[in-house]
């Protein structure tokens, strides 16, 4: 019987958190195949048992690296897709669109196949099909187990913003994730920011957009959960910012923080329901003390809450993967 000894991990081309795990893969002798989203991945020869995928080559082109799907007994899902390299062995030269979608269409099942049989490992933190939750189903999950939320409108018209603006505050952000690029050497992403703009501006109709309910913040919370573990920032900040990540660095700091028995049951019954392993939940505490819940993100940054109350998080995720 072949022994399973490597965790499988994807990721993006650049990420510096997991830099730090795979240093601490390394000092704990954790044996790993990293591919990132760029390299050129192929797979032979699928092989089943009692529909269970007990055995595939699995070739890193980019690396020129080879190991087989039984060998794996973990996986660390960090972002990105795999690239299959198809043109290394089919000729691709296809101008038929219909058949060009239907092989799209087998490259997509492909790929689902091979991250199901993946997120069926034995040690797996997230995969592709949870990395991105539902803001709006995870919100409901929270309301429905105590925490408060803020109210929301999905807004396409001036007329209807009018209305709204003139009955209480409220900020706009994405309902999927913020986009970060580089534009002319800066770099650029999206934000959370007030309706403080001049309405008169917008066109009469525009895109969906969303808009939330501004909370009176006493202060903001995060926490970075591995099982039944809470690690918990609290963010040191002026309460007139409203979206720190655009600021300067040294403007916002982070202490650790301990909820009361109560407030950390919510959460671990939260953390259950949500069936996620791993990841970073944002939490407010509004001036009336109670506590808001904002979104959850399974591959959510750790390095700097790490760092500022000294965690040791990319230690402790590397210690998951120990291959008892």
């Amino acid at each position: 019987m072949i022994k399973k000894s490597l965790v499988f991990i994807l990721s993006e081309e650049l990420d510096p958190e997991l830099d730090e795990i795979i240093n601490w893969f390394r000092y704990y002798k954790i044996e790993y195949f990293h591919v990132k989203s760029t390299d050129f991945i192929w797979i032979h020869n699928f092989e089943f048992e009692n529909f269970k995928l007990i055995s595939a080559e699995i070739i890193n082109t980019t690396i020129d690296r080879k190991i087989n799907f039984n060998e794996i007994y973990g996986f660390l899902y960090r972002g990105g897709d795999l690239n299959l390299n198809l043109k290394s062995f089919f000729d691709l030269n296809i101008y038929n669109q219909e058949i060009k979608n239907n092989i799209n269409d087998e490259i997509i099942f492909l790929k689902r196949l091979f991250f199901k049989s993946l997120s069926k490992l034995e040690k797996c933190f997230c995969n592709p099909f949870n990395a991105r939750p539902d803001k709006f189903e995870m919100s409901e999950l929270a309301f429905n187990l105590g925490f408060k939320t803020p109210s929301f409108n999905i807004i396409t018209s001036k007329k209807e913003l009018n209305l709204i603006s003139k009955k209480n505050s409220y900020i706009t952000k994405p309902f999927t994730d913020i986009v970060v690029f580089r534009e002319d050497n800066y770099r650029c992403g999206t934000y959370t920011c007030t309706l403080d703009f001049k309405v008169k501006e917008l066109k009469n109709i525009f895109f969906p957009s969303l808009i939330q309910q501004k909370i009176d913040i006493q202060y903001e919370l995060r926490v970075f959960f591995i099982g039944n573990e809470l690690y918990t920032g609290r963010y040191l900040y002026d309460n007139s910012i409203v979206d720190f990540r655009k600021e300067k660095d040294g403007v916002v700091k982070i202490v650790p923080y301990f909820f009361n028995e109560s407030e950390r049951l919510k959460i671990l019954s939260f953390i259950s329901n949500s069936n996620y392993k791993s990841g970073s939940i944002d939490l407010i505490r509004c001036s009336k003390k109670e506590l808001y819940f904002l979104e959850i993100n399974p591959i959510g940054a750790f390095g700097w809450l790490s760092q500022q109350c000294n965690f040791h998080l990319a230690e402790k995720i590397s210690k998951y993967y120990l291959n008892d």
